[in-house]
């Protein structure tokens, strides 16, 4: 619900701020990032690592609406897995711009859908016959996250982010807990 209110929300707080609607004030961004996971150690033991990417669009100077997908890879030692991997899809907002400032903290929350796999061997075959890796996928039906982070100005358009995340999910038997550390770059597209 909070996401829907956001999102119906957006031409109110566009057209209801006077600095936003007096200068036009639209811009929108591409990010990459990439960093590290720390896995519950209830749940997923050991360290990760996660690769991601954004595309938002910041509502005035200081709120920014993204769509992010982030692959994370849990490391998770267990007897005959092979991997497991996460894949969020999620719609963040986030308070606090960069690019018409210095070095700028952030605070985000987002929530969406989180997509886990796990691949596990086979058991041995006799006589070095070799078998494919068994996957399951599982849809998780509700993730959130948040964090904060800072934004430091590289070059005109383009800013380092440092981010720091506390990720779970909801809504199934299996419930995932982690934290992310990122670095990475955001462009601003106009």
């Amino acid at each position: 619900t909070l996401v829907l209110t956001l999102m119906l929300g957006t031409p109110l707080i566009n057209t209801s701020c006077g600095a936003a609607s007096a200068d036009r004030y639209t811009q929108e961004i591409l990010r990459i990032s990439g960093g590290l996971v720390f896995p519950d150690s209830d749940h997923d033991p050991g360290p990760g690592w996660l690769v991601g990417g954004a595309l938002g669009l910041a509502l005035n100077r200081t709120v920014l609406i993204s769509l992010n997908y982030d692959h994370v890879d849990l490391d998770v030692p267990a007897y005959r897995a092979a991997g497991q991997t996460v894949n969020p899809v999620t719609v963040q907002v986030e308070l606090g711009m960069p690019y018409k400032h210095r070095t700028t903290p952030r605070f985000g929350v987002g929530a969406g859908v989180y997509l886990r796999t796990r691949e596990f061997n086979p058991p041995r075959v006799p006589f070095g016959i070799e078998t494919e890796r068994i996957r399951s996928r599982s849809y998780l039906p509700f993730g959130m996250n948040f964090g904060g982070g800072v934004s430091i100005p590289l070059w005109k358009r383009t800013v380092v982010d440092v981010d720091a995340r506390y990720h779970q999910t909801m809504g199934s038997s299996e419930t995932i807990v982690m934290g992310t550390v990122t670095a990475g770059l955001t462009y601003a597209l106009r």
